[in-house]
């Protein structure tokens, strides 16, 4: 680590991860050196919330399906966060604690997988952020009726504000919108994500137009929290985009939750899934083949080799998020 700071680089303009923006992070939240994060600035023109700030959108959802033509979808970059560490030496920082971690599980899942459960609730998710209104891709899935849960930085910048033009398209397959795609009305993350940059809390729910759930053949993901990490094997899926991979469909690690972040609190896996792959769901299955629970999101990795992958830890903080806004 390099002293007490660490950085998350976040592609831009279809440039590689070194060359985008720097955004310094200290104790676990974005450092603005000194300035309010955008949300701190513009608090009265958000939806707000005891545990969540929000936003409404400003396009219509006929005008934000207009906007994302195939071309625009196809050229969409992946948003990472990568925090550096030292060399990427992951393993010297000492703030770091872990367990024993099962052998990774990846896997491309096939055709067959869009169709079933989980497949049918997991989607890929447009929007635009940033000064320049970059169009970006992030991972995300149906919690309930037409809430969609993704990661809080997929939503929105502590730099620049709320991401706008989000679509999710559920089923996403090699460019294919099996089962159509869905704007949203209403953003919404958590205070300490969208006031202060924090990845304790980067999570966030998206407010749909209508009700996603009826064409993912009723299926969702409830929420479950206060797990032992240690003891759970969690399912991350998502649609990793940066190299090896290409967004276009579906990858799966398998993992126990063997590390913990002592910097940001959160839980990591033993997964290489990259950029793109943000806001997708760690899930692990109830008591019969048709039911998952969601127990994290795809939130950051260190930089190097694509190692462990890190969920903001869900707890009751994560629950009275989730019931202040779903209905």
């Amino acid at each position: 680590m390099k002293g007490t700071f660490v950085a998350v680089c976040v592609v831009v303009v279809g440039v590689s991860v070194a060359c985008g923006v720097v955004v310094r992070v200290v104790d676990g939240h974005i450092d603005m050196s000194g300035k309010e994060t955008w949300g701190q600035q513009h608090k009265s023109e958000m939806l707000v919330g005891d545990h969540y700030v929000g936003m409404k959108m400003a396009r219509s959802p006929e005008e934000v399906r207009a906007f994302w033509t195939s071309e625009r979808m196809k050229s969409a970059i992946p948003l990472d966060m990568e925090l550096e560490e030292g060399d990427g030496a992951e393993r010297e920082n000492p703030r770091v604690t872990r367990g024993s971690c099962s052998p990774n599980y990846d896997q491309k899942e096939n055709t067959t997988f869009y169709n079933r459960t989980p497949g049918v609730a997991v989607g890929k998710v447009f929007f635009r952020q940033g000064l320049f209104n970059t169009a970006y891709v992030c991972s995300g899935s149906v919690t309930k009726d037409n809430y969609v849960m993704t990661a809080g930085h997929c939503v929105y910048d502590p730099l620049t504000g709320f991401s706008t033009d989000f679509l999710f398209v559920p089923g996403y397959y090699e460019g294919e919108e099996p089962r159509g795609s869905y704007a949203a009305v209403n953003l919404y993350t958590t205070s300490g994500w969208g006031l202060y940059g924090m990845f304790t809390w980067d999570y966030a729910i998206a407010e749909l137009e209508s009700n996603v759930e009826e064409v993912a053949k009723g299926k969702n993901f409830p929420l479950v929290v206060n797990l032992d990490a240690g003891s759970t094997v969690y399912r991350s899926y998502g649609y990793a985009a940066d190299r090896p991979y290409d967004g276009e469909t579906v990858h799966q690690c398998t993992s126990e939750g063997c590390v913990i972040d002592l910097i940001y609190s959160t839980i990591g896996i033993y997964c290489d899934q990259t950029g793109g792959a943000s806001g997708g769901p760690w899930l692990i299955p109830g008591k019969t083949d048709s039911l998952f629970f969601i127990a994290g999101v795809n939130s950051y990795h260190y930089n190097g080799p694509h190692i462990y992958l890190y969920s903001p830890y869900f707890n009751s903080d994560t629950q009275d998020f989730y019931d202040a806004i779903v209905k």
